[in-house]
C-alpha cells in the first residue's frame, strides 16, 4: 500500500514498473477533507523554465508574496541544489530582516532542520530531493508549499536512459509513460507534504506554468487531491 502509486488516477504506470499489466487494484482514498483544508495555486503567466533568468526572477518574486502571504511555516521545494541556492541567495536577507527564520537544506542535516522547523511558525526552508517526500510536519507550523520547477529527471542518467530505451523496445513512449507519470507521483509526495493531520490548514503553489500550458499538466493536476484551484494572473 502506498499513498502515492497513482498517476492520474491511474495503476497503470505502477503496473508496468512492477511488471504486473493485470492485478486487482483499489483506491481507498484520503482520510483528510481536501476541499475544506487544502487550496492549489498556479500560475498560467510566468515564464516558460526554459527562459532561464527570466524564470528565475520571476521564482523569486513569487516565492516572496507566498511567504510574505504566510509569514513563513513555508517549504519551498526546487529540483536542483543550483536553483535552490540561488533563490535562497537574493531571499535570505531580506526574509530575516523581516523576522523569518531561514533555513536552506544542507546548513545543518535533515534531522536537524526538520526539528528546527517543528519547533517554529516563521520558518522557511528552502529544499530539494529528499524534502518532496517523507518528512511529516504537522500543525500550522507548514501551511504553505511552493513548488518551483516539475520536477522530470535529469536527462543522460544513465539508469534513466536504460528505462527508457526498455520503454522503446516495448513499444512505450518514454516521455508518456515513464517522464510524465514520475512528474506527476513527485508533485503528489510534494502535495503530501502539506496536510498531515485531520485539523491541518494550507496552500500548495505550482510556480511552473507548463501545469497548466503543456497537455501532460493535466495528468499532473488529476493526480492531485481534489481541492479549490486558484488560477493566478500576471508573471
Amino acid at each position: 500500500t502506498s499513498a502515492t502509486l497513482r498517476a492520474g488516477r491511474s495503476f497503470a504506470h505502477f503496473r508496468r514498473e512492477t511488471g504486473m499489466p493485470a492485478c486487482a487494484e483499489l483506491a481507498a482514498g484520503s482520510p483528510f477533507d481536501f476541499k475544506n483544508q487544502a487550496a492549489l495555486r498556479i500560475y498560467p503567466g510566468m515564464p516558460d523554465p526554459k527562459e532561464g533568468e527570466k524564470y528565475r526572477a520571476a521564482v523569486v518574486s513569487r516565492v516572496r508574496e507566498l511567504v510574505c502571504e504566510s509569514g513563513g511555516g513555508a517549504f519551498v521545494l526546487f529540483t536542483s541544489k543550483a536553483e535552490a541556492e540561488a533563490v535562497h541567495r537574493e531571499l535570505a536577507p531580506e526574509m530575516r530582516a523581516a523576522g523569518l527564520f531561514v533555513l536552506k537544506q544542507g546548513e545543518a542535516t535533515n534531522d536537524d532542520i526538520v526539528k528546527g522547523f517543528k519547533a517554529r511558525r516563521d520558518c522557511v526552508l528552502f529544499a530539494v530531493a529528499t524534502f518532496w517526500q517523507g518528512v511529516d510536519i504537522k500543525g500550522e507550523n507548514l501551511r504553505m508549499v511552493i513548488i518551483a520547477k516539475l520536477p522530470f529527471a535529469v536527462p543522460g542518467h544513465p539508469l534513466q536512459e536504460a528505462r527508457e530505451a526498455l520503454c522503446k523496445k516495448r513499444g512505450g513512449n518514454p516521455f508518456a509513460d515513464l517522464a510524465v507519470p514520475e512528474v506527476a507521483l513527485k508533485v503528489v509526495q510534494a502535495f503530501g507534504r502539506l496536510i498531515r493531520a485531520h485539523d491541518d490548514r494550507g496552500i500548495v503553489a505550482i510556480l511552473d506554468p507548463r501545469v497548466v500550458t503543456k497537455g501532460y499538466g493535466a495528468t499532473v493536476l488529476a493526480s492531485l487531491p481534489e481541492c479549490p484551484v486558484e488560477r493566478c494572473a500576471g508573471v
